[in-house]
């Protein structure tokens, strides 16, 4: 297995690189320079404020999120959120590396168990990636509708959307039939007696202490989602306000078409940027760097949009996204190891 997945990361490790010289061959960066050199710089401005607002009403969403189990300020959440979107670009994956980072510091800042905060992740992630698929949804019906492309490739988006049916039917089921799990005997016999994990043995002296401890927090952790699922307003609204977040993304893009004096339709901009978003989710690369922004640049040309104004508006718009993710990422990340325990 290990030799399987060494192989497709070589694999995705080669066809971006094969896709970075194209597009360094086929992009003449001294005007898309000079695009960029004459951009509105109020319109920039409006779309480093949206860029920001994002992540601030993401906060607010998580933080709503948080409050059946326990209160805790904005001025907190928002550097937990920021150090979890830092973690996530930096480490291999999509959206993982941050979590459990972020479980423990709100668990920290309110007192709450990590397999509870784990919960409030959980349940904010999958409202976004929801809302996500909703627009990748109509990203695909709008690219295959008004742009060229070929039948192969209008065969796999098909397969995306009855992917996307298929996991909206297993979301509802699962959460009308929310149950604790019964962990089956065996595979948690083979765990406890695994070799390697000789320190699992030395921190449960009998295997029954080890099934007990596994199961009494699978089922707290179990009980705390059903608890945030019983919320119903907070449910609905944590939906709403993933689709405005995403909805900031696309303006985000738009304002910087606008910044370079190119006017475009706001649903060009969700299609092609929630189809480069799925191409960078599918890549398994940290943050889907380089994925998303061949994208965007393929899918801008084909819609008819200059080579230069294409590599412009994506060099700024995720360039803006890098700033907050990584740069307000990182300071968010010293901000709270400098801060107290309590």
């Amino acid at each position: 297995m290990e030799k399987i997945s060494a192989v497709k990361k070589a694999g995705t490790a080669v066809i971006l690189l094969g896709g970075l010289i194209i597009l360094y061959i086929s992009v003449d960066w001294r005007k898309s320079y000079n695009v960029i050199s004459q951009a509105d710089p109020y319109l920039i401005g409006a779309a480093v404020f949206v860029t920001l607002l994002r992540f601030i009403v993401w906060s607010l969403k998580w933080r709503r999120t948080i409050s059946p189990l326990a209160r805790i300020p904005l001025s907190k959440v928002f550097p937990v959120l920021m150090t979890g979107v830092f973690l996530n670009q930096i480490t291999p994956g999509r959206d993982t590396g941050g979590e459990p980072v972020r479980a423990y510091y709100i668990s920290r800042f309110t007192g709450i168990m990590k397999r509870q905060a784990i919960a409030t992740i959980i349940i904010d992630k999958s409202a976004n990636y929801i809302a996500i698929s909703s627009y990748i949804g109509f990203a695909i019906l709008f690219i295959t509708r008004y742009l060229q492309v070929p039948p192969t490739i209008k065969i796999l988006f098909e397969g995306v959307i009855i992917l996307f049916l298929l996991a909206v039917v297993s979301a509802v089921y699962v959460k009308k039939n929310l149950a604790p799990p019964v962990i089956p005997t065996p595979v948690l016999r083979k765990i406890y007696f695994f070799g390697p994990l000789k320190k699992i043995r030395n921190r449960f002296h009998t295997y029954s202490a080890f099934e007990e401890y596994i199961m009494e927090r699978v089922t707290e952790f179990l009980t705390t989602l059903r608890k945030l699922l019983s919320e119903k307003k907070n449910v609905r609204d944590n939906l709403l306000l993933s689709f405005f977040i995403w909805l900031l993304v696309f303006v985000k893009t738009w304002l910087i078409f606008q910044a370079f004096g190119e006017n475009v339709s706001i649903f060009m901009v969700i299609a092609v940027e929630a189809i480069s978003i799925l191409l960078g989710i599918i890549s398994f690369l940290p943050g889907g760097v380089g994925a998303t922004e061949i994208t965007m640049i393929a899918l801008f040309r084909s819609a008819g949009i200059s080579t230069e104004v294409a590599t412009a508006v994506t060099i700024v718009s995720r360039g803006l996204f890098y700033a907050f993710s990584l740069g307000l990422g990182y300071l968010s990340l010293l901000y709270l190891k400098l801060m107290p325990e309590k």
